[in-house]
C-alpha cells in the first residue's frame, strides 16, 4: 500500500530531445555523476520555489552559456598558441590551463552555475 501511494504522488514527464543533444548531456551528467531525473527534479524544484520565476531561471542559464562558450573560446585560444606560450609558462611556473579545467570545464561551469544559484537562494 505505501508504495502504491508514493507512486500516486510523483508524476513523469517525457521529452524529445535531437540525439545529439541528449547523448551530449547524458555524457556531461556521467560525469558529473547526475541522473536525468536528478537533475530534471533539481531543476523542477527551483522553479517551484516562491518568487523563482522562469525567467529567471532562463536568464541564468543563457548566462552559463554564454560563459561556457566564452571559456571553450578561450580554451581553443590557448591550444592554438603552440609551444612559445607553454614554454613561458613552465619558465615562469604558471599553468596555461588547469589539466583539471581542461578536461572537465562543463563540470566546473555547472558546478559554477548551481554555486549563483544558491546565492540567488534559488538551489539548496
Amino acid at each position: 500500500m505505501a508504495v502504491q501511494n508514493a507512486l500516486a504522488a510523483t508524476s513523469q514527464i517525457n521529452v524529445r530531445l535531437p540525439r545529439s543533444v541528449k547523448e551530449a548531456g547524458d555524457a556531461a551528467l556521467r560525469r558529473a555523476g547526475v541522473s536525468p531525473s536528478e537533475i530534471v527534479r533539481e531543476l523542477w524544484g527551483i522553479l517551484a520555489l516562491p518568487g523563482t520565476s522562469v525567467e529567471q531561471v532562463r536568464q541564468s542559464l543563457a548566462a552559463q552559456d554564454e560563459t561556457d562558450a566564452k571559456l571553450a573560446e578561450r580554451l581553443e585560444v590557448a591550444k592554438t598558441l603552440g609551444q612559445p606560450l607553454e614554454d613561458l609558462c613552465e619558465r615562469y611556473g604558471v599553468p596555461l590551463v588547469p589539466s583539471d579545467l581542461e578536461d572537465n570545464w562543463r563540470e566546473v561551469a555547472t558546478e559554477a552555475r548551481i554555486e549563483r544559484l544558491r546565492e540567488r537562494g534559488l538551489h539548496d
